[in-house]
């Protein structure tokens, strides 16, 4: 490429970081020519400010992998901070022992302990998921049954009532035969005067 564009002049300055060169800043001439000290200061200027740039964007990059890497264990951590939880909880220790027994299996299984840890809470999860519906289950059915009672009792106390209705006009037409019964009664009595 040097050889097409017929470069007859080139002005190169270190470009360092932490004192030590990196690399260095170009600039080319298509005469040949003399370089003024106020160009060479310049293009000393700007390898400056490159090394500055290159600098930042090497430490962007370490901070970029330190973030990373505190993310990732930040994720651990609240995975076995759970898992911590959930052995405690369920196993009935502290959570120091529940966190020497994670880490004994993992140990023991050759896993790391965070992955095991997620897969703890993600079964603990799962076994708390499948206890609530089967409460969900458990809930539905007793108020199906609970509404089949209620219906058999709506039911029976209409039942009831009916015959407590027809009890009533069974008795009323008693007492209407008995007080009609009482009047004959009455009517064929002889009376004192007429014996």
């Amino acid at each position: 490429m040097v050889a097409q564009l017929r470069v007859c002049g080139v002005l190169s300055v270190p470009v360092r970081l932490a004192s030590q060169p990196v690399g260095t800043l170009d600039v080319y001439a298509t005469q040949p020519r003399a370089w003024t000290p106020t160009e060479v200061e310049a293009l000393g200027a700007l390898a400056v400010v490159t090394a500055e740039l290159v600098s930042t964007g090497v430490e962007l990059a370490v901070r970029d992998v330190e973030v990373a890497q505190l993310r990732q264990a930040l994720g651990s951590r609240v995975w076995i901070e759970q898992a911590k939880g959930v052995l405690a909880a369920t196993g009935g220790v502290g959570p120091d022992a529940a966190f020497q027994q994670l880490r004994k299996q993992a140990r023991s299984s050759s896993r790391k302990l965070a992955d095991l840890a997620q897969e703890v809470v993600q079964e603990a999860q799962r076994d708390r998921i499948a206890a609530l519906a089967i409460d969900d289950a458990r809930v539905r059915a007793a108020e199906a049954r609970a509404r089949e009672a209620e219906q058999a009792l709506q039911a029976a106390q209409t039942g009831l009532a009916r015959r407590t209705a027809a009890l009533d006009r069974a008795q009323d037409d008693l007492d209407a035969r008995e007080r009609a019964a009482d009047q004959r009664n009455h009517l064929a009595r002889p009376t004192r005067a007429g014996r």
